[in-house]
């Protein structure tokens, strides 16, 4: 009954009346009751809030109750339910969420990055309960979550220790991890760790894993979601010389040197060291004229013998920078 008064405002607007001609008939009497009145309405609000909360819970146990049986009903083991109940117990607060993990990509993903990041399950695991629940994407990917969204017959560039750079293409896909035919007997030690470079017209999506097997050309590495994007842009190359200074750190020194290309997304710098592997996150100060230097973060794509050279992609950069670059490629 309270509460109505609260909620309807016309009936609300009503009471305020009355109380403004008891203030001027009886100040005294309409003080007390009007605070008579509030601490009614407060206790009522309080009352509804906790039936609400009791409600609310009973419904999000039932609703998790509903999810267990689900999951009991489906063909996984004893650790992919187990996976699964802990999500539920410990994460799911959100109905939607609890009603979606196991059918939407994105809702599993939030979660298992939460997860894998406590270290309770490895991103093999994930990868295989993914594809038995059926949510990898297999599909043109503007989002990459998982080594297990990949599909057979994509082109990637695989690299190794620090300066071993392959073409390959996905030949295989299991719960265990990914196959990629690089067309080319070489060979590697279990555990070698990889960087897969896929490039489609969404982005640039890097991968990092480990060699868990290899056969021939065929190298075998393990489901991974540790999965970086970068956006692509479509900027010509231009065979350009500007001094630079590479840094491993914002505080290094540095070590000058100079391009050899650049584009708008990233550069070709000479480096005869051997002391970078690809996926190295590094800085790169370039020098477009006597008073004006530029350092940007840059992730390492890809470091060449024959040239000397390492290429790198720009992780961050605003507008403003890629204009000043761009309008240097065109000088």
């Amino acid at each position: 009954m309270i509460l109505q008064y609260v909620l309807d405002p016309e009936k609300a607007q009503r009471f305020l009346e009355i109380m403004r001609k008891g203030f001027v008939r009886n100040p005294v009497f309409a003080a007390i009751s009007f605070s008579i009145v509030v601490g009614l309405i407060i206790s009522a609000i309080i009352i509804y809030k906790i039936v609400n909360t009791k409600k609310e819970k009973k419904e999000l146990l039932t609703i998790k109750d509903s999810f267990k049986n689900k999951v009991n009903q489906k063909n996984l083991s004893a650790r992919e339910k187990q996976i699964l109940f802990y999500i539920c117990d410990n994460l799911l607060n959100n109905k939607n969420h609890i009603l979606t993990l196991l059918t939407n990509p994105v809702v599993f993903s939030i979660y298992s990055q939460i997860i894998l990041n406590e270290k309770i399950v490895t991103a093999q695991e994930l990868a295989a309960l993914r594809m038995k629940l059926g949510i990898n994407q297999r599909k043109v990917f503007n989002v990459l979550y998982s080594t297990a969204d990949l599909t057979i017959g994509t082109s990637v560039k695989i690299s190794f220790l620090k300066n071993y750079y392959f073409a390959g293409i996905i030949s295989d896909i299991d719960e265990f991890g990914v196959s990629i035919n690089i067309d080319k007997d070489i060979s590697l030690e279990k555990n070698t760790p990889v960087l897969i470079e896929i490039d489609n017209q969404y982005g640039l999506f890097l991968i990092h894993s480990h060699v868990i097997g290899i056969h021939a050309s065929i190298i075998k590495v393990e489901h991974s979601e540790k999965i970086e994007k970068f956006q692509k842009r479509k900027f010509f190359r231009k065979n350009i010389q500007l001094p630079v200074t590479i840094m491993k750190n914002e505080e290094d020194k540095g070590i000058h040197s100079y391009m050899l290309d650049l584009s708008g997304g990233g550069a070709k710098i000479y480096y005869p060291k051997n002391d970078f592997k690809t996926g190295d996150k590094i800085f790169v100060e370039i020098s477009f004229n006597k008073k004006e230097d530029i350092s940007l973060p840059c992730i390492i794509k890809r470091i060449s013998k024959n040239d000397s050279s390492i290429s790198v992609a720009f992780i961050e950069i605003n507008e403003s920078i890629r204009d000043k670059i761009v309008k240097a490629m065109l000088k």
